[in-house]
């Protein structure tokens, strides 16, 4: 089993988006024995990622990992399921196979958001079959994700309504606070990160000071964090104020939700010299509206 480095995929509207998909790439990773079991995968030996990059040069697989003896798992984060998600399950699938072609493979889809994945079972119209697990969080009860620190994040994501999740938010935050340990500040992160998926930030600022948990920290994951740097790293290497554009509208929705207004300000921070100062000024705004005409000077 190799181990070569990862390429980066491209942009895909129904995939995590690079904030959510690095959440949960550091998170689960983090914890693969509770992923496993989340997942309901067996677990014959200690579970190890191996390199999803495949023999191509625009796929990467989200999760690739060996379970035991010639048993791989792969697993893909959607944050909705898109039309194509079964046919690029097939690609995955064939292009593994031909890697290690002595292995059994499982495939898991964790659905973050809403959405259902269809024509993976379709043998009566199309004739084509193919086997996934598919697990949308939406419908797990929160208690499950809430039963151990590295899974609890999550929380926000599982079943009920909008009042049911802020308290899986406040549980999560709790939880992480006291168990978390070495990686709290880690798992606080990824809680903000996943939060933005089901909740509005004026109701995750009012979650945050109640633990208490004061919303300049949650301000701080979105600046100072990995996540964030990424993002800002990201606009540094693109060049063109479209791609720009789209990187920053990725931090608006997950800071502010979905607002009519919000395209038109990410292309207006796009034209900002300096990509780091359109992110610290997202992250300093309580709403879109706060966000400067241009950059402060001096």
């Amino acid at each position: 089993m190799d181990s070569s480095p990862d390429l980066v995929l491209p942009v895909d509207p129904g995939r995590p988006g690079p904030v959510y998909d690095t959440a949960l790439r550091r998170l689960v990773e983090g914890d693969l024995p509770g992923t496993c079991e989340l997942l309901g995968v067996p677990v014959d030996a200690p579970p190890r990622v191996l390199n999803g990059t495949l023999p191509t040069a625009t796929l990467s697989a989200d999760l690739l990992l060996q379970v035991g003896p010639d048993r791989l798992v792969h697993v893909e984060y959607m944050r909705t399921a898109t039309r194509d998600l079964v046919a690029r399950m097939l690609i995955y699938r064939g292009l593994i196979m031909r890697r290690y072609p002595r292995a059994r493979l499982t495939q898991h889809v964790i659905v973050l958001g809403d959405g259902t994945v269809r024509g993976h079972r379709d043998r009566e119209h199309s004739g084509f079959e193919l086997d996934l697990d598919l697990l949308y969080l939406r419908d797990l009860d929160p208690a499950v994700l809430l039963a151990r620190p590295s899974l609890a994040p999550l929380a926000v994501l599982g079943r009920g309504d909008v009042p049911a999740r802020a308290g899986a938010f406040a549980a999560a935050l709790r939880l992480i606070r006291a168990q978390g340990g070495d990686r709290a500040d880690e798992l606080l992160e990824f809680a903000a990160v996943l939060g933005t998926i089901r909740l509005d930030r004026p109701t995750m600022e009012r979650i945050a000071k109640e633990v208490p948990m004061t919303a300049e920290s949650i301000a701080e994951f979105w600046r100072d964090g990995e996540i964030g740097q990424i993002l800002i790293q990201q606009g540094r290497q693109e060049g063109r104020q479209e791609g720009r554009a789209e990187l920053l509208m990725t931090l608006l929705r997950a800071s502010f939700g979905d607002q009519p207004d919000l395209p038109e300000i990410a292309q207006r921070l796009a034209g900002w010299p300096s990509t780091e100062a359109a992110v610290r000024a997202i992250t300093a705004a309580t709403r879109p509206q706060d966000i400067p005409q241009a950059p402060a000077t001096g």
